[in-house]
């Protein structure tokens, strides 16, 4: 038995032309948001920003996971979100050494 598929790519689906390499992902503290609207908005443009691969925001936690590679900095993404109206603030948590924390810097 054979079935026919209609198979659609997603537009932010894993794209050959950008650079995977050297990709950091990155936690935020995102404050102002009071519903999945604002999710979505800050979701949007993230992902419009040339160099993020990858954006998922939580309401319930107030938090985003980024996923981005060199061809944007941190600053560029924090202040995207900065722009909407939210406030944001990268979670230092993760950054558990000095070696960590210099190349965080370099980022910026």
């Amino acid at each position: 038995m054979f079935f026919n598929a209609l198979v659609k790519l997603n537009k932010n689906s894993i794209d050959p032309l950008i650079s995977y390499e050297n990709v950091k992902e990155i936690n935020i503290s995102i404050s102002g948001m009071s519903c999945a609207s604002c999710v979505n908005h800050v979701e949007k443009a993230l992902k419009a920003k040339p160099g993020v691969l990858e954006a998922s925001v939580n309401l319930a936690t107030e938090k985003a996971k980024v996923k981005f590679n060199n061809n944007i900095k941190l600053s560029e993404i924090l202040s995207t979100i900065d722009n909407l109206g939210y406030k944001a603030h990268l979670i230092e948590d993760n950054i558990d050494n000095k070696n960590v924390k210099k190349k965080l810097k370099n980022l910026i």
